[in-house]
């Protein structure tokens, strides 16, 4: 009994001393996230290493890896509807920040997608729809 106190207290110590970027990778798969107010953007990072979502007027998938705040989202396919030329520059934004982002940083507040130079390039909230 006493070796396995021993043990569960050690591999304790060692999940206490995990680095913060791994317990927020393994919080990245699986979670869905929207624009602040505006839901018709949003994404979900599946368990499986894939990526969808909605980008204003069109649905979108693709992969990504994630690995201590690092991020790394590959091609993305996109359906081809046509919406208002306000909702169509809105959604080549998202999309362009989407395939831009390199970084990633979780908080309480949500999730901000960063571009190789650290500069925030999408803001968002958990997805309550989810």
């Amino acid at each position: 009994a006493a070796g396995l106190s021993a043990l569960l207290l050690a591999l304790g110590l060692i999940a206490a001393a995990a680095p913060e970027a791994a317990v927020a990778a393994e919080r990245l798969a699986g979670s869905g996230w929207q624009r602040p107010g505006a839901p018709q953007y949003h994404l979900s990072f599946g368990g499986d290493g894939r990526v969808a979502g909605r980008s204003g007027c069109n649905r979108f998938a693709g992969t990504y890896r994630a690995r201590r705040g690092r991020l790394d989202i590959g091609r993305l396919m996109s359906t081809r509807m046509a919406c208002a030329p306000a909702v169509m520059r809105g959604e080549r934004r998202f999309l362009g920040a989407l395939r831009s982002s390199r970084f990633y940083r979780l908080s309480a507040s949500g999730l901000v997608l960063a571009g190789a130079s650290g500069a925030p390039l999408l803001r968002l909230v958990p997805d309550r729809r989810r």
